[in-house]
């Protein structure tokens, strides 16, 4: 399944969710035709859409990033950057990796 924006096929997207306080990037990919917000689905914009999708999942019992949802309750939402990048391989699963800056 691709993704068109602007006129151009896509087959993922690639986003970094960056705490600017500590320095922790959060990468991820997914292949929801609605990028990002697809990606998680709740209601907000941004870092409070994920902090809204994350916690929703953990009063569910679901699985979820808690390292990301700590991080975001510790220091609120003023102190992450969300940056979506287009990629045009082909992304094969969806995936959630951690970097943290030495």
């Amino acid at each position: 399944m691709s993704i068109i924006i602007d006129g151009k096929n896509y087959y993922g997207i690639i986003y970094k969710i960056e705490n600017t306080i500590t320095h922790t990037i959060y990468i991820g990919q997914t292949t929801h035709p609605k990028g990002f917000n697809g990606r998680y689905y709740h209601k907000g914009t941004g870092i409070i859409r994920v902090y809204n999708d994350l916690s929703g999942k953990r009063n569910r019992n679901e699985s979820y990033n808690k390292y990301l949802l700590r991080s975001i309750e510790k220091c609120g939402f003023d102190a992450f950057v969300v940056d979506e990048l287009f990629d045009n391989r082909r992304v094969k699963r969806k995936r959630v990796i951690l970097y943290r800056k030495i």
